[in-house]
């Protein structure tokens, strides 16, 4: 207790890096460092825009502007979830959401249990940013419809620690969620909380695809792709922007 070096500090969770003196921060980085190029990542892209958007330009443009702005700005909301589904599995649909989550390291989360995410003691995603949820959603679930809806645009989030008490933190979530549920998205009439991605089916079984795509990103793709979001210029271009297609 005598010791000149003991302190005492704030402990705090500021994405953004701008801690005040008294303060210690939880925010760790990302999980991959940045890297400028574009050989390892042009397959990947080539991915994203073929099969997640079916060569669509505006779902593509919208898509890389909303990863863009995750990564841009990991302390606040988007308001918007992006859910990805297919009727047949193996489409690749879920290699985007693991490619973010490599981005986002110790700050994302695949959650594949609804009740992990929306149940009672969930004081885990204090330090949380992005989230890749697997089959959390069901149209016909009122009550985890309701929860993602309240964790989408709400400002903040009740964080209960077990034997501890019920506190709130600022709303920092990023939602990705991948379904083969046809039926998945239970959406209201100028819902903008969600953009669904129906993604197509012509690369099931194609394993030189998969291969060559997956060697590409442990290569480096990451941190291509990584770079390439950090640096995209978004200007004053928010998630809730209504994506408009051709």
């Amino acid at each position: 207790k005598e010791s000149p070096h003991r302190n005492e500090r704030k402990i705090v969770f500021k994405p953004k890096g701008t801690t005040e003196p008294g303060e210690f921060n939880l925010w760790r980085g990302f999980g991959v460092e940045a890297r400028k190029g574009w050989q390892k990542q042009r397959r990947f892209l080539r991915h994203i825009r073929e099969i997640i958007c079916r060569r669509d330009k505006a779902k593509f443009v919208y898509l890389i502007r909303w990863l863009a702005w995750a990564v841009q700005n990991p302390d606040k909301r988007p308001d918007v979830v992006i859910v990805l589904k297919s009727r047949k599995q193996g489409t690749g649909k879920s290699t985007l959401g693991v490619v973010m989550l490599r981005i986002f390291g110790p700050h994302g989360a695949l959650i594949d249990d609804k009740e992990r995410l929306i149940g009672r003691f969930n004081d885990w995603l204090e330090t949380i940013s992005f989230i890749l949820g697997e089959e959390i959603l069901w149209a016909r679930d009122p009550k985890t419809t309701d929860k993602i809806k309240s964790m989408t645009t709400a400002p903040t989030l009740p964080i209960e620690r077990k034997f501890g008490g019920l506190r709130y933190i600022p709303n920092r979530l990023h939602m990705l969620n991948t379904t083969n549920h046809d039926h998945a998205v239970a959406a209201g009439v100028q819902d903008r909380r969600n953009v669904v991605y129906d993604a197509s089916d012509e690369r099931v079984g194609d394993k030189s695809w998969f291969d060559r795509l997956y060697q590409d990103l442990n290569d480096g793709g990451v941190g291509e792709f990584l770079y390439l979001l950090q640096n995209l210029k978004l200007g004053d271009w928010h998630p809730r922007e209504l994506l408009k297609t051709e």
